[in-house]
Protein backbone atom coordinates (compact mmCIF):
# COMPACT_ATOMS: atom_id res chain seq x y z
CA UNK A 1 0.00 0.00 0.00
CA UNK A 2 2.79 2.43 0.94
CA UNK A 3 4.74 1.56 -2.21
CA UNK A 4 1.65 2.18 -4.34
CA UNK A 5 1.09 5.56 -2.69
CA UNK A 6 4.72 6.61 -3.21
CA UNK A 7 4.61 5.50 -6.83
CA UNK A 8 1.41 7.50 -7.37
CA UNK A 9 3.01 10.66 -5.94
CA UNK A 10 6.12 10.10 -8.05
CA UNK A 11 4.00 9.64 -11.18
CA UNK A 12 2.41 13.05 -10.62
CA UNK A 13 5.74 14.90 -10.45
CA UNK A 14 6.14 15.33 -14.23
CA UNK A 15 2.61 16.74 -14.35
CA UNK A 16 3.51 19.20 -11.61
CA UNK A 17 6.60 20.30 -13.56
CA UNK A 18 4.54 20.69 -16.74
CA UNK A 19 1.97 22.83 -14.92
CA UNK A 20 4.74 25.09 -13.59
CA UNK A 21 6.27 25.46 -17.05
CA UNK A 22 2.90 26.77 -18.23
CA UNK A 23 2.38 28.93 -15.10
CA UNK A 24 5.75 30.64 -15.45
CA UNK A 25 5.55 31.42 -19.17
CA UNK A 26 7.16 34.83 -19.75
CA UNK A 27 9.10 34.62 -16.46
CA UNK A 28 12.62 33.40 -15.69
CA UNK A 29 11.46 30.99 -12.99
CA UNK A 30 12.57 27.38 -12.58
CA UNK A 31 9.71 24.88 -12.91
CA UNK A 32 11.01 23.30 -9.68
CA UNK A 33 10.11 26.44 -7.73
CA UNK A 34 6.89 27.20 -5.85
CA UNK A 35 6.07 30.86 -6.47
CA UNK A 36 2.76 32.32 -5.32
CA UNK A 37 3.50 36.06 -5.54
CA UNK A 38 2.12 38.41 -8.18
CA UNK A 39 5.02 40.80 -7.51
CA UNK A 40 7.80 38.98 -9.33
CA UNK A 41 9.55 41.02 -12.01
CA UNK A 42 9.77 39.36 -15.42
CA UNK A 43 13.42 40.47 -15.41
CA UNK A 44 14.20 38.64 -12.15
CA UNK A 45 15.69 35.13 -12.20
CA UNK A 46 14.62 32.35 -9.81
CA UNK A 47 16.59 29.11 -10.15
CA UNK A 48 16.23 25.69 -8.53
CA UNK A 49 13.69 24.93 -5.82
CA UNK A 50 12.53 28.22 -4.28
CA UNK A 51 9.41 28.67 -2.15
CA UNK A 52 8.27 32.27 -2.70
CA UNK A 53 5.13 33.22 -0.80
CA UNK A 54 2.36 35.63 -1.83
CA UNK A 55 3.59 38.40 0.49
CA UNK A 56 7.06 38.53 -1.06
CA UNK A 57 8.33 40.50 -4.06
CA UNK A 58 11.47 40.68 -6.20
CA UNK A 59 12.52 43.52 -8.50
CA UNK A 60 14.38 43.74 -11.82
CA UNK A 61 17.52 41.69 -12.49
CA UNK A 62 17.82 40.19 -9.01
CA UNK A 63 18.46 36.44 -8.95
CA UNK A 64 18.14 33.59 -6.48
CA UNK A 65 20.57 30.74 -7.14
CA UNK A 66 19.71 27.07 -7.35
CA UNK A 67 20.47 23.84 -9.20
CA UNK A 68 18.64 22.46 -12.23
CA UNK A 69 16.91 19.69 -10.30
CA UNK A 70 15.44 21.61 -7.37
CA UNK A 71 17.63 20.00 -4.70
CA UNK A 72 18.67 23.42 -3.33
CA UNK A 73 15.84 25.00 -1.36
CA UNK A 74 15.30 28.65 -0.51
CA UNK A 75 12.29 29.76 1.52
CA UNK A 76 11.28 33.41 1.00
CA UNK A 77 8.48 34.62 3.29
CA UNK A 78 7.08 38.17 3.58
CA UNK A 79 10.27 39.59 2.07
CA UNK A 80 10.90 42.40 -0.41
CA UNK A 81 13.98 41.98 -2.61
CA UNK A 82 15.19 45.05 -4.51
CA UNK A 83 17.05 45.34 -7.83
CA UNK A 84 20.31 43.67 -8.90
CA UNK A 85 20.59 41.42 -5.84
CA UNK A 86 22.76 38.28 -5.99
CA UNK A 87 21.37 35.60 -3.67
CA UNK A 88 23.01 32.24 -3.01
CA UNK A 89 21.32 28.89 -2.46
CA UNK A 90 19.25 27.93 0.57
CA UNK A 91 18.29 31.40 1.79
CA UNK A 92 15.65 31.28 4.53
CA UNK A 93 13.77 34.40 5.62
CA UNK A 94 11.84 34.07 8.88
CA UNK A 95 9.44 36.97 9.44
CA UNK A 96 7.58 35.17 12.24
CA UNK A 97 8.79 34.43 15.74
CA UNK A 98 7.62 33.60 19.25
CA UNK A 99 7.02 36.29 21.86
CA UNK A 100 9.59 35.33 24.49
CA UNK A 101 8.30 38.05 26.86
CA UNK A 102 5.30 35.86 27.68
CA UNK A 103 5.53 33.22 30.41
CA UNK A 104 5.22 30.46 27.80
CA UNK A 105 6.73 30.45 24.32
CA UNK A 106 4.10 27.99 23.08
CA UNK A 107 1.32 29.25 20.74
CA UNK A 108 -1.73 27.89 22.58
CA UNK A 109 -3.90 29.13 19.72
CA UNK A 110 -3.04 25.82 18.05
CA UNK A 111 -5.07 24.07 20.77
CA UNK A 112 -7.59 26.80 21.57
CA UNK A 113 -8.37 28.76 18.37
CA UNK A 114 -10.06 31.59 20.30
CA UNK A 115 -6.93 32.36 22.29
CA UNK A 116 -4.73 35.35 21.43
CA UNK A 117 -1.90 34.53 19.03
CA UNK A 118 1.48 35.03 20.73
CA UNK A 119 3.44 34.83 17.48
CA UNK A 120 4.98 37.99 16.06
CA UNK A 121 5.51 38.75 12.37
CA UNK A 122 7.61 41.52 10.82
CA UNK A 123 8.39 41.94 7.10
CA UNK A 124 11.98 41.65 5.87
CA UNK A 125 13.58 44.07 3.39
CA UNK A 126 16.57 43.32 1.17
CA UNK A 127 17.41 46.49 -0.72
CA UNK A 128 19.37 46.92 -3.97
CA UNK A 129 22.68 45.40 -5.13
CA UNK A 130 22.91 43.12 -2.08
CA UNK A 131 25.05 39.97 -2.23
CA UNK A 132 23.91 37.13 0.04
CA UNK A 133 25.98 33.94 0.34
CA UNK A 134 24.58 30.42 0.62
CA UNK A 135 22.79 29.04 3.69
CA UNK A 136 21.86 32.41 5.21
CA UNK A 137 18.97 32.96 7.64
CA UNK A 138 17.38 36.41 8.02
CA UNK A 139 15.04 37.11 10.94
CA UNK A 140 11.86 39.19 10.98
CA UNK A 141 12.02 42.99 10.81
CA UNK A 142 15.57 43.07 9.44
CA UNK A 143 16.47 45.65 6.77
CA UNK A 144 19.53 44.90 4.65
CA UNK A 145 20.64 48.16 3.06
CA UNK A 146 21.95 48.84 -0.44
CA UNK A 147 25.26 47.27 -1.42
CA UNK A 148 25.60 45.09 1.68
CA UNK A 149 27.34 41.70 1.65
CA UNK A 150 26.14 38.82 3.84
CA UNK A 151 28.67 36.02 4.38
CA UNK A 152 27.68 32.40 3.77
CA UNK A 153 26.08 30.65 6.74
CA UNK A 154 25.22 33.88 8.56
CA UNK A 155 22.20 34.43 10.81
CA UNK A 156 21.15 38.05 10.40
CA UNK A 157 19.30 39.36 13.46
CA UNK A 158 19.83 43.13 13.07
CA UNK A 159 19.71 45.76 10.33
CA UNK A 160 22.75 45.90 8.04
CA UNK A 161 24.07 49.38 7.06
CA UNK A 162 24.75 50.30 3.41
CA UNK A 163 27.90 48.84 1.80
CA UNK A 164 28.79 46.85 4.89
CA UNK A 165 30.10 43.26 5.01
CA UNK A 166 28.66 41.11 7.80
CA UNK A 167 29.12 37.45 8.70
CA UNK A 168 28.64 34.99 11.56
CA UNK A 169 25.97 33.77 13.95
CA UNK A 170 24.72 36.26 14.89
CA UNK A 171 26.03 38.29 11.94
CA UNK A 172 28.47 41.03 12.93
CA UNK A 173 30.13 43.79 10.94
CA UNK A 174 33.42 42.69 9.39
CA UNK A 175 34.20 45.91 7.52
CA UNK A 176 32.73 48.55 5.24
CA UNK A 177 33.27 48.20 1.50
CA UNK A 178 34.10 51.85 0.75
CA UNK A 179 34.92 55.11 2.45
CA UNK A 180 31.96 57.11 3.73
CA UNK A 181 32.11 59.78 1.01
CA UNK A 182 32.02 57.11 -1.73
CA UNK A 183 29.06 55.38 -0.09
CA UNK A 184 27.18 58.68 0.07
CA UNK A 185 27.91 59.33 -3.60
CA UNK A 186 26.62 55.90 -4.65
CA UNK A 187 23.51 56.32 -2.53
CA UNK A 188 22.89 59.70 -4.15
CA UNK A 189 23.29 58.40 -7.72
CA UNK A 190 21.31 55.16 -7.16
CA UNK A 191 22.66 53.56 -10.34
CA UNK A 192 20.18 50.67 -10.06
CA UNK A 193 17.35 53.05 -10.96
CA UNK A 194 18.95 53.94 -14.32
CA UNK A 195 19.05 52.05 -17.58
CA UNK A 196 22.28 50.05 -17.53
CA UNK A 197 24.14 49.99 -20.83
CA UNK A 198 26.91 47.47 -21.52
CA UNK A 199 29.44 50.27 -21.18
CA UNK A 200 28.11 51.28 -17.76
CA UNK A 201 27.93 47.63 -16.66
CA UNK A 202 31.60 47.19 -17.52
CA UNK A 203 32.41 50.36 -15.59
CA UNK A 204 30.48 49.19 -12.51
CA UNK A 205 32.43 45.91 -12.51
CA UNK A 206 35.85 47.50 -13.02
CA UNK A 207 35.98 50.50 -10.68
Amino acid sequence: MLFQLLYFIYSLYPIYILINIIRYLGYKISPYSHCFSKKISKKAIIMGGVFFDSKSSIDDYSYISGDNFGFSKSKILNTHIGKYCSIGTNLITLPSGHNYRMISNYPFKLIYPKNKDNLTSKPITINNDVWIGSNVIILGGVVISDGAVIGAGSVVTKNVPPYTIVAGNPAKIIKTRFQKNIVEQIKKEQWWNHKISQKLANRLNNI
